[in-house]
């Protein structure tokens, strides 16, 4: 991730979050999301926050509920999940917690 410098802080300019992980990293996992869905972490209180990439972090089902909880209420419209262990539990948590409809 870089943050280029700014007089405003970091919650007024940053808008995409890249954790994903490679064929050598392990990416953040369920407890990195956690943190990132908390009362005090970016996806809450970071309002111009639009792009959120955990690709290949290492993400389960018990990930999901409190990512797509964060999310509902932010402003992020797109998402990457790509290969991470998310079967239909975590699907079906990502459906509740994602209320977004497209035209």
């Amino acid at each position: 991730m870089q943050i280029s410098p700014s007089p405003r802080s970091s919650s007024e300019t940053l808008r995409t979050l890249r954790f994903g992980g490679g064929p050598h990293l392990r990416g953040i996992g369920d407890a990195g999301v956690r943190l990132l869905a908390g009362a005090r972490g970016p996806l809450r209180n970071c309002p111009v926050l639009t792009h959120l990439d955990v690709g290949r972090s290492g993400l389960s089902d018990d990930a999901m509920a409190p990512l797509f909880a964060a999310l509902a209420v932010s402003n992020v419209t797109y998402v990457d999940l790509a290969s991470n262990q998310i079967g239909r539990a975590g699907a079906e948590e990502i459906e509740k917690g994602w209320p977004r409809t497209t035209t």
